[in-house]
């Protein structure tokens, strides 16, 4: 979201630059101050440079992004623990069983049925103490006297 943001403002920024020195160098180019230069050609520059930055920030920001998930995905995997709950990416629930290299054994039902997977499948974790956390201690009342 916040990447969509940048790139906006960017734009936006890249597209009041172009309205506002595109002109200056149309009317540069029709005169000269006898050096030869026009008095739009610094503009151009400019137009040119930020041209430049914007292209390169549209390849870099996506990639910058795109390594920040990969890193915190690969920490989740790398943390898993038997007794964590787990969502697969085809929407399996179910509880770690057993953890061995690249495949993980889960427990799907109260019939414990178990489930060899693979640990790219994983897509969302829940470690023992979250679900601990989560659920709120029974609300007992007492009974009122009379």
């Amino acid at each position: 979201m916040k990447l969509r943001k940048i790139l906006s403002c960017i734009m936006a920024v890249m597209l009041m630059l172009a309205i506002f020195t595109v002109p200056a160098f149309a009317e540069g180019e029709a005169t000269t101050d006898g050096t030869g230069a026009t008095p739009g050609s610094g503009s151009t520059w400019i137009l040119l440079v930020v041209w430049v930055l914007v292209i390169v920030l549209l390849f870099w920001l996506p990639s910058r992004q795109n390594k920040k998930q990969q890193k915190k995905k690969e920490e989740m995997l790398n943390n898993l623990r038997i007794n964590d709950e787990i969502t697969t990416s085809s929407g399996i629930l179910g509880r770690v069983v057993k953890v061995k290299d690249d495949v993980v054994t889960i427990e799907t039902s109260a019939q414990h049925t178990q489930l060899r997977i693979l640990k790219w499948a994983i897509v969302h974790v829940e470690s023992d103490e979250e679900l601990e956390s989560d659920t709120p201690a029974p609300n007992i009342e007492e009974p009122k006297e009379q």
